[in-house]
């Protein structure tokens, strides 16, 4: 089955951060790199992807980085293939893919056999099977596209995302309830001279950019200090923060998940935890 592995950057700092895949197996890969948000140009990407997919001939498709999830679905429907999100990719042969994930709330593994191509599959590459990025990428002729994204070879583009190098960051989850509650939060990680980021959630809602979500499809990062305010803690978002030094988790629900991954959980409302911090470090 012949493959094409899609790497999506917002930047180019974050490109070069990202696992890329080996291609000796006589796979494919390309990176779309923008100056900002590539869900901006979603539309001309996708007609992009779906260019190098009629034109390369590819049976599988394997998105990762930001927006992946988003970008594998739409692709699905756009080139009338098969779609699975946040997969581990098993056997896959001239007629099938086989892959796995998680359900019922990550408790469990379920397995899919997929025949539908180009089967479209959101997952990150595993380690052994990267390397660091090469001087140059696969670049293709993709007629009927503008330059709202491009494949990038070794030049720098874009600014760094604050949150790969924050050492103290605060991230909302749902639980929030607004845009202004995200941007009371934002407003107090740039005071602390950190950055602010978001569960998926949230950016779908509207309230954040899809620049800040961490998760397995959106930023994977390493603060030394990880504060995170009313997310449940799926584990698509955990696998964002798992790197943190010391993950500390508020949720008015006691019950809920994040209380089982973290180092210090807070049972309080969140508004009630930053108006504390607010008061001893801002004022």
């Amino acid at each position: 089955m012949k493959r094409l592995n899609i790497l999506l950057a917002d930047t180019w700092e974050e490109a070069k951060r990202m696992p890329f895949p080996k291609t000796e197996d006589g796979s494919s890969a390309v990176l779309f790199c923008s100056d900002g948000p590539l869900t901006a140009c979603q539309e001309r990407i996708l007609g992009g992807i779906k260019a190098l997919q009629e034109k390369g001939q590819y049976d599988l498709l394997v998105f990762s980085g930001s927006a992946a999830d988003m970008f594998a679905v739409r692709t699905a429907a756009r080139c009338g293939g098969s779609a699975l999100t946040m997969a581990q990719i098993g056997k896959a042969d001239d007629q099938t893919v086989t892959a796995q994930r998680g359900a019922f709330s990550y408790n469990l593994r379920a397995v899919f056999e997929m025949t539908k191509k180009p089967v479209c599959i959101s997952a990150e590459p595993a380690k052994a099977d990267c390397c660091g990025l090469p001087d140059s990428l696969l670049r293709e002729d993709v007629s009927g596209t503008d330059e709202a994204f491009r494949s990038v070879t070794a030049e720098t583009r874009g600014t760094e995302n604050p949150l790969l190098d924050a050492s103290f960051v605060l991230i909302a989850g749902r639980g929030i309830g607004s845009a202004e509650g995200f941007g009371r939060i934002e407003h107090t990680a740039q005071a602390l001279g950190g950055a602010a980021g978001a569960t998926r959630p949230v950016a779908s809602d509207g309230w954040a950019d899809f620049q800040q979500v961490i998760g397995i499809s959106g930023k994977q990062i390493s603060p030394d200090v990880c504060l995170v305010f009313a997310a449940s803690g799926t584990m698509p978002f955990m696998m964002g923060i798992e790197k943190s030094g010391t993950i500390i988790a508020v949720n008015r629900d006691a019950d809920a998940s994040i209380f089982k991954a973290c180092d210090i959980g807070v049972v309080a409302d969140w508004q009630d935890v930053l108006e504390k911090i607010e008061d001893r470090s801002l004022k």
